[in-house]
């Protein structure tokens, strides 16, 4: 599968692609996939000689790409085009960030023929923005609204287009990959005993599969380079730590009751740098960040390298009766930032499982410049009716998005205990990693 068409399919779930192929190169800025909504030029606003006339604004930003190696691809000069939506619709199309308006194409509309091969103008025209102010040609991540002037031989008068600057980020899985792991010593699945928690020292030794983004050496892979399993962005897998262990589970397994479950997810973004939430003074970095900063890639900018810097973790649980518990959406993780509020030094998403039921997991990812994933309203639903063989073609899409898991029951007052201590298992969560 090529890793733009997932991208697509994982965030904006509009591209319906295959569920079986790995991770492949992405295309590079001369893709015509650029030209958004080249084909759908619509008449102009404004007055009404102008009506006679059609309007295309050409951009020019800077994108990145991964290719089979998840090795970033920077392209600086991709063109992408945007066209005011037909009446009635709501299409909404984007650019890249920061991008820069090149070129302002007019073209004459003859009736039952179209569209008239020659340009009217091709200069770029004073541009008015929402808030009145003139000649705006580089666009900030977020929504525009600007007006344009059409030419005097189109009749004068003022064309209005809207679009969206920025490029929401994308999330998959990036967890254990449990086929690799040794048989758990007490018959629950596939483990590692834990025989020092403040090393991380298992047996066998960490990582049994040979996938570090959780662990020491965690802090060496940016959110893009954390693959998926084995390729396959269907696969959801996960880490549950309980007692002296680390168990390997994927979806539709069966987990401890007042255990913690640990996601890991990789993501891509296609127009921001990667500038993580880090102030060198918070004390939960790593020993040696401050002399030596560049061995821990996870902290410091990057550039635009292709990656989101962090995500939000939810995790919802529909009880044996039926009942929905719907806790609210946790902070972004990672950020280092001792003196925010927002605070949550940590890599990857933790969850205390207190609540027995099936369990529905989304994560989303967020960029540097505060774009994150659209949450899926109702995940229970629409996880649900897929699994039963229905939904959308968009909803199978979204369904990659949600992981589904299991707790059993706890044994007589385990919940109890666990509400106790906030959840926490002993001897504890490795949770800076």
């Amino acid at each position: 599968m090529r890793l733009d068409v997932l991208v697509v399919g994982l965030f904006a779930v509009s591209v319906a692609a295959g569920c079986s192929k790995p991770v492949a190169p992405v295309a590079t800025s001369s893709d015509a996939a650029h030209v958004s909504g080249a084909s759908n030029l619509c008449d102009a606003g404004g007055g009404a000689a102008s009506r006679s006339f059609r309007v295309r604004l050409r951009f020019v930003g800077s994108i990145v790409t991964l290719d089979r190696a998840f090795r970033p691809r920077v392209d600086r000069h991709a063109e992408f085009y945007i066209v005011a939506p037909l009446a009635g619709t709501t299409q909404i199309d984007t650019v890249p960030a920061y991008s820069v308006l090149k070129q302002v194409q007019w073209r004459r509309v003859r009736p039952r023929i179209g569209l008239d091969v020659s340009e009217v103008s091709d200069e770029i025209p004073l541009i008015r923005g929402a808030a009145g102010r003139e000649s705006l040609q580089v666009f900030a991540p977020g929504m525009h609204r600007i007006t344009l002037q059409a030419p005097a031989r189109a009749g004068g008068g003022t064309v209005t287009v809207q679009f969206f600057a920025g490029f929401v980020p994308g999330t998959w899985w990036a967890g254990p990959d449990p086929e690799l792991w040794p048989r758990s010593s007490d018959g629950d699945g596939r483990a590692v005993d834990v025989t020092d928690w403040s090393h991380f020292t298992t047996v066998p030794a960490w990582p049994p599969d040979g996938r570090p983004f959780f662990g020491p050496d965690s802090f060496r892979y940016i959110p893009s380079q954390r693959r998926p399993v084995r390729g396959a962005v269907e696969r959801r897998t996960f880490y549950e730590t309980y007692g002296n262990r680390i168990y390997a589970r994927s979806e539709g397994d069966t987990i401890h009751a007042n255990g913690w479950v640990v996601l890991y997810n990789g993501g891509y973004d296609k127009d921001s740098p990667y500038v993580p939430k880090v102030d060198p003074a918070d004390p939960a970095l790593p020993p040696g960040f401050a002399s030596s900063p560049d061995i821990y890639p996870v902290l410091v900018p990057q550039g635009l390298v292709g990656s989101p810097t962090g995500f939000r973790i939810r995790i919802i649980t529909k009880l044996a009766d039926g009942t929905i518990a719907r806790p609210s959406e946790s902070m972004l993780y990672p950020n280092f930032e001792p003196t925010s509020v927002f605070r949550n030094p940590r890599l990857a998403g933790y969850w205390p499982a207190l609540l027995p039921g099936k369990a529905y997991a989304v994560v989303r990812s967020e960029d540097s410049d505060g774009l994150a994933e659209p949450p899926i309203l109702d995940p229970v639903g629409l996880a649900d009716r897929v699994d039963a063989g229905g939904g959308t073609p968009t909803d199978r899409l979204q369904r990659r998005k949600i992981l589904t898991f299991y707790v059993r029951p706890p044994a007589p007052g385990g919940l109890a205990e666990a509400a106790m201590s906030g959840g926490r298992t002993t001897p504890g969560v490795p949770t800076r990693y």
